[in-house]
């Protein structure tokens, strides 16, 4: 599942990347860079070779390339990277749900809204800004309201604004949920898990 997983993942970046035509590929790796290098500025897809990792190293030193680099659980190649002179700075845990084994919850959620216009679109990028500490360019967002794979939802609270999330149904039928943040001063009274 742990592939899967990952798989959403840059199957999301790749996503938003087409549809803000942000996405690049080379020979050997891929990489999504967004107005002010903002969310989710990402290399990923490495080749297996490591001839081009001094290249690499030195587009990102340049600013021509996003300072971060993703890979799927690889030791071999977290290994070449850091021998190239590449820091782990983080590592991400996923989480699946296998709906098949869990019974529907009988809300219907009122307080959460589907984005569908570029008012929605443009406050999905503030919460989620806020949320997470780092920006997320609102023309990123508004370029995804086209997407018939990917839903965005913003959630209330005492009619504020003050939770977003992300769906993407990836081409192996796969939903992974992404972006799944609320307003630091709104945090602990569950609206995360509402969403």
């Amino acid at each position: 599942m742990k592939n899967k997983i990952i798989n959403n993942l840059f199957e999301l970046w790749l996503h938003i990347g087409n549809q803000s035509q942000t996405f690049h590929k080379t020979a050997h790796y891929s990489y999504v860079k967004p107005v002010n290098t903002s969310w989710p500025s990402k290399v990923f897809n490495l080749g297996d070779s490591d001839t081009y990792f001094k290249e690499l190293h030195d587009q990102i030193e340049l600013k021509v390339l996003p300072n971060s680099i993703s890979i799927p659980d690889n030791e071999e190649l977290e290994s070449a990277l850091v021998a190239h002179q590449f820091q782990l700075k983080s590592t991400v845990k996923g989480m699946y749900l296998n709906l098949d084994q869990v019974a529907k919850p009988s809300d219907h959620f009122t307080s959460i809204e589907w984005v569908q216009n570029k008012a929605q679109a443009i406050q999905f990028a503030s919460i989620a800004s806020a949320s997470f500490g780092y920006e997320v360019h609102e023309s990123t967002i508004i370029a995804l309201l086209s997407s018939n794979q990917l839903k965005l939802f913003i959630g209330k609270h005492t009619d504020q604004y003050v939770s977003c999330g992300l769906l993407l149904l990836d081409q192996n039928n796969i939903s992974g949920l992404h972006m799944i943040g609320t307003l630091p001063e709104y945090r602990g009274l569950g609206l995360g898990k509402i969403m």
